[in-house]
């Protein structure tokens, strides 16, 4: 996450290895970066998104929808910020928006969800109480368009 952006967006680089023959970024490359900007912001409101699904954890990933709207280039720089879309007992969706920075325009968007691991015995599992307490303060997290 950028700390001077009151967005909260998180930033990169497009990195030479997530480019096809032509140079783009491929589109399933985009899940990576939605991966690492759902990382950035769930930090940012003190949840450990690695610990949660690690191997046997307590939550997955189970949808991931993305849309390439432009094709990027290598090195380009990128932002992409992670809402909180859905909430559910079980699971939650969040949203992303990817922005070329130096246009400031929307280039990507997706969604993925996620959910609690049913328990060893098959039974649905709730999400953590705190992670459904601080979930909410990602509902403000956009990045604004042009």
């Amino acid at each position: 996450m950028n700390p001077d952006s009151g967005n909260k967006v998180f930033r990169a680089r497009v990195r030479y290895a997530e480019c096809d023959a032509h140079g783009e970024l491929s589109m399933a490359s985009c899940v990576t970066y939605f991966s690492e900007a759902a990382a950035a912001a769930l930090r940012s409101v003190d949840i450990d998104l690695r610990a949660l699904t690690a191997k046997g954890g307590p939550l997955r990933e189970c949808a991931v929808m993305t849309q390439l709207h432009r094709a990027l280039d290598y090195d380009d720089e990128i932002e992409v910020s992670a809402r909180l879309e859905e909430q559910q007992p079980q699971e939650f969706t969040l949203a992303f928006e990817m922005s070329l920075l130096r246009e400031r325009r929307l280039v990507a968007e997706g969604r993925m969800r996620y959910v609690a691991r049913p328990s060893p015995f098959g039974d649905a599992r709730a999400l953590a109480d705190d992670l459904l307490a601080r979930l909410p303060l990602l509902k403000q997290q956009t990045t604004a368009r042009t």
